[in-house]
C-alpha cells in the first residue's frame, strides 16, 4: 500500500471542534500505538485565519491582519481529507508527541508553531494554507454538475427540460409521491376536524357551567342599597382602635348623610372622633329597628376613639 499520509501533507480536518480547518502533518502513526491502537497522526492547523492584507494598510495594521492561531491535536485518519498540497514548515522540532501530555507543553509547542506559521504567511507562499476554504464555489461546482446530470437523464427520457425549481419541485413531487398519499392527507385533515370540535364542544359546556354557576349564586345573593336618612350600624375593625373580644362588634347609630356611590356612602360622626366619615358598604349594617328621634335613651356605641401616637411619646 502506497503511503501518502507524511508529514508536511497539507489535509483538512473532518471532525471535531476545527472541523473543516486547515492542518499541516507533523507525525504519522500508521501502526497505532499503545494508547491510540488504529492509525492517527500528529497534526498542526490553524484555528484562526489571517485578514485579507491591502496595500494602504500600515505596518502595525498589516501585523494585527497577520496574526493567526494554531492548534495541535491528534487525529485518526478517518477524519482527515488530504490534499495535493504541502506546506514546507518544520515543525518536528517544535511539536512532538510529548507535548500533549501536559497543559503547558501544550501551550508552549502552540506559542512555536503559531510563530512558525506567521512567518511563512509573511513570505507570501502557501497562500491556499493560509485562506478559507471556499465552500460557497464548491457548492456552485456541485449545483452545476448536478444540473448537467438532470438534464442528461431528462434528454434520455425524452422530455422537455426543466428550468425553474418549481417545475423541478413539481416533477419530483409528481414522481415521488406515494398514491395513497392524498388518501391519507384526507384522512388526517378529517380527524383534525374532529379534534377540533371535540375542543369546541367543551368550550361550550364550559361557558354554559359556569353560566349556570353564576346564575345560581345570583340568587342567594342579596344586594345592600343605603337611603340618605337611614340609620346604620358600623362594624369595628381592629386598625380604628382597641379592640378586644368582648367588645362590641359594630358601634352606632349612625345617620346616612349621601351616597358618594353603590359602595360608598357618607356617614354623620361626632368631629371629636378623628376619623373619615367615608365608609365601604361592607362595613355597613342597616339598623333593623326603629329610632324614636325625640327620646334620649337610644343606645349608642361610639366608635373607639384613634390611638395619638404624639400624646404617647410625649408621657414615656
Amino acid at each position: 500500500m502506497v503511503k501518502f499520509l507524511k508529514p508536511n501533507k497539507a489535509v483538512i480536518v473532518l471532525q471535531g471542534r476545527f472541523a473543516g480547518r486547515k492542518a499541516v502533518i507533523v507525525r504519522s502513526f500508521d501502526e497505532g500505538t499503545r494508547d491510540r491502537p488504529y492509525g492517527h497522526c500528529l497534526v498542526a492547523g490553524i484555528g484562526k485565519y489571517p485578514k485579507k492584507v491591502i496595500r494602504k494598510d500600515s505596518a502595525k495594521k498589516t501585523a494585527k491582519k497577520s496574526r493567526v492561531k494554531a492548534f495541535i491535536k491528534l487525529v485518526n485518519y478517518n477524519h482527515i481529507m488530504p490534499t495535493r498540497y504541502t506546506l514546507d514548515v518544520d515543525l518536528k522540532d517544535v511539536i512532538t508527541p510529548d507535548a500533549l501530555q501536559s497543559r503547558d507543553k501544550k501551550v508552549t509547542a502552540a506559542k512555536e508553531t503559531k510563530a512558525r506559521f506567521e512567518e511563512r504567511f509573511k513570505t507570501g507562499k502557501n497562500r491556499w494554507f493560509f485562506s478559507k476554504l471556499r465552500v460557497r464555489f464548491a457548492k456552485m461546482k456541485l449545483v452545476a454538475l448536478a444540473k448537467v446530470w438532470w438534464t442528461g437523464v431528462i434528454r434520455r427520457m425524452g422530455q422537455p427540460p426543466i428550468n425553474t425549481g418549481q417545475e423541478m419541485m413539481a416533477k419530483l413531487r409528481e414522481k415521488y409521491t406515494p398514491a395513497n398519499y392524498h388518501d391519507k392527507l384526507a384522512q388526517a385533515d378529517a380527524f383534525s376536524k374532529h379534534i377540533s370540535d371535540i375542543h369546541d364542544d367543551a368550550r361550550w359546556k364550559i361557558a354554559l357551567s359556569n353560566e349556570s354557576y353564576e346564575a345560581q349564586a345570583d340568587l342567594r345573593r342579596k344586594f345592600t342599597k343605603f337611603n340618605e336618612g337611614d340609620m346604620v350600624m358600623v362594624r369595628i375593625r381592629p386598625e380604628l382602635g382597641a379592640y378586644k373580644k368582648l367588645h362590641s362588634k359594630s358601634a352606632g347609630l349612625y345617620k346616612v348623610l349621601k351616597k358618594i356611590s353603590s359602595n360608598s356612602y357618607v356617614l354623620d360622626l361626632l368631629e371629636d372622633m378623628g376619623i373619615s366619615n367615608v365608609f365601604n358598604i361592607e362595613d355597613l349594617t342597616l339598623y333593623p329597628g326603629h329610632v324614636d328621634y325625640t327620646s334620649h335613651d337610644v343606645p349608642i356605641a361610639r366608635l373607639p376613639p384613634v390611638p395619638c401616637l404624639k400624646e404617647e411619646i410625649v408621657d414615656h
